[in-house]
C-alpha cells in the first residue's frame, strides 16, 4: 500500500516539473493555491488523500488544459475511488 501511495506521488511530483500550458493564462493563481496543498499530511489516509488531490485539482480550474491539472485529476480520482471495486483495499 505504502508503495502504490509512494510512486502516485511521485507522479505527482515528477508531473509538477513539467512546464505549465501556454494556454494557461493564471499560472501564478495556480501555484498559491498548491502552495496550501500537502498530501504529506495524509500519511497512509486515502480518504485525506483523496480530499487533497481534489483540492490540488480544484486549483487549475482556470488552466484546465494544464499537464498537471491532468494528472492531480488522475490521482484524486485514484484515492476517491480507492477500495470501490469491493476489494478489500485495507493496509496490513
Amino acid at each position: 500500500m505504502k508503495s502504490l501511495i509512494l510512486a502516485l506521488l511521485a507522479a505527482a511530483w515528477v508531473s509538477a516539473e513539467d512546464p505549465p500550458s501556454s494556454e494557461c493564462k493564471s499560472k501564478e493563481a495556480v501555484a498559491s493555491c498548491l502552495e496550501n496543498v500537502d498530501p504529506e499530511k495524509c500519511n497512509d489516509d486515502i480518504p485525506c488523500l483523496c480530499a487533497v488531490y481534489t483540492e490540488a485539482n480544484n486549483c487549475f480550474r482556470s488552466c484546465p488544459d494544464d499537464v498537471e491539472a491532468k494528472t492531480y485529476a488522475e490521482t484524486a480520482e485514484g484515492f476517491c475511488n480507492w477500495g470501490s471495486d469491493g476489494a478489500d483495499d485495507t493496509p496490513e
